[in-house]
């Protein structure tokens, strides 16, 4: 793991699974914790670049986002966002079963995920409560995709899955089509999430069997008419009575109180925000080199830290980032056209302020200043110069200055404001 060292700090182990574990980790650049799963090769190659693949091409709120893949020789590590909320599993078990609008908010959000995936061609095919994650502000986040298959839409695939009672209907029909079987563990987690437990209760493997063939289970008397209709239809064995996902979107429980409104889009950007490039030009990243990285979905460092400087300015959170300091030792003036952001404040005749690397910006100060490109916008800034282009050096140059520029500004204000500071606390000799 000598690679993911060079930019997270590995704080403690959170999970362990069969095949991989997912560790807890701290960006150095940004300070934001991640989740790193590690996934040993082994003879598992196929199966982790299946995975890898599906996550690289999901996009959606209420789905885990990936932020960097590190391979080595050894292992495959997958960056991903940290949710503190835990999973959902853990949520049932506390309360024995949710009230129904608290339900019907994190149910509408499962339904919305796993219509996003199978639109995308994507069956999860391990869903489940405890691979349903939650964060502080109770949004569902669908996570661990090692049982996932791509498929093309109109394709029947036939599955014969591992043992009851988690993939029960896979392995007891064993010519479903895989998007049916995350529709039917739609069903067992809304029983859960209502009743605190599984719908089926049998121990035994043959009378379990019989079970869910015939479709028995029992709802308490606490469940409304219209939560039980939906239980049963998620929960029908039968092939052809098995309902769409718009069938059950539209269904009558979800749209009790207030109606239920599709999640904000969560896409990589088209055009990526000027002041988030100036803040990973104060890191050392080449703002270009940031722009290929997105633009070729490379899940590289760079477009790790893209996302999370991103991230932390649409939460409003602020934006907390490490500067790289001067080389310690180095006399010499500094170049204006070759500024760094120490030379910077260098040249600026500003004083330098106390030996603090961290730099902070409010969160919702890169939302004020910019706005979202329009598509010519966009084509005129992200566009990359080609060789016909007349004085391209020149053009290129003249860019790099205006970026410098930027920086400079940002980090002087950064500056004085730490001097305002010292200033208002400074005591005065007796």
């Amino acid at each position: 793991m000598e690679r993911l060292r060079d930019h997270y700090h590995i704080l403690r182990k959170i999970n362990k699974g069969n095949y991989a574990d997912v560790m807890l980790a701290q960006h150095l650049s940004t300070g934001m914790t991640v989740a790193v799963k590690v996934l040993p090769k082994g003879g598992n190659s196929d199966h982790i670049a299946s995975e890898v693949n599906i996550m690289k091409s999901l996009q959606h709120p209420n789905v885990i986002r990936l932020l960097q893949v590190i391979e080595t020789e050894e292992e495959v590590c997958m960056v991903m966002e940290y949710v503190s909320g835990g999973e959902l599993l853990h949520h049932i078990r506390e309360t024995s079963g949710l009230q129904e609008e608290e339900a019907r908010r994190i149910f509408w959000q499962i339904i919305c995920a796993i219509q996003y995936l199978h639109e995308q061609g994507i069956v999860h095919g391990d869903l489940k409560s405890n691979n349903i994650l939650l964060d502080e502000d109770g949004t569902v986040k669908i996570c661990d995709f090692g049982e996932g298959t791509k498929i093309a839409p109109e394709q029947n695939l036939n599955k014969i899955c591992s043992p009851l009672p988690d993939t029960a209907q896979e392995t007891l029909l064993c010519r479903r089509q895989l998007f049916a079987g995350d529709i039917w563990k739609l069903g067992v987690i809304l029983y859960e999430v209502m009743a605190g437990l599984t719908p089926f209760k049998e121990i035994h493997p043959f009378r379990l069997k019989q079970q869910i063939l015939q479709g028995r289970h029992y709802c308490p008397h606490t469940f409304s008419t219209d939560l039980q209709n939906l239980i049963g239809t998620l929960l029908t064995i039968n092939n052809s009575q098995c309902p769409t996902l718009e069938e059950i979107s539209r269904h009558p429980w979800l749209h009790q109180g207030k109606p239920p409104s599709p999640p904000p889009p969560d896409l990589l950007p088209e055009c990526p925000k000027p002041e988030i490039l100036k803040l990973m030009f104060a890191l050392g990243h080449n703002p270009e080199e940031v722009k290929e990285s997105l633009r070729l979905k490379k899940y590289d460092h760079r477009m790790a830290t893209y996302l999370i400087l991103e991230r932390q300015a649409r939460q409003g959170t602020g934006i907390r980032i490490r500067v790289k300091p001067a080389n310690e030792g180095d006399t010499s003036s500094p170049d204006p056209t070759d500024a760094t952001p120490s030379a910077l404040l260098q040249s600026s005749g500003v004083p330098q302020p106390a030996p603090r690397n961290d730099a902070f910006l409010p969160g919702n100060q890169l939302d004020r200043k910019h706005e979202l490109c329009t598509t010519a916008k966009c084509t005129a800034t992200c566009q990359p110069c080609t060789e016909s282009m007349s004085s391209s050096s020149c053009k290129e140059r003249l860019c790099w200055q205006r970026v410098k520029r930027g920086i400079a500004g940002f980090v002087q204000k950064l500056c004085s404001c730490c001097l305002l500071s010292q200033k208002k606390n400074r005591v005065v000799p007796m």
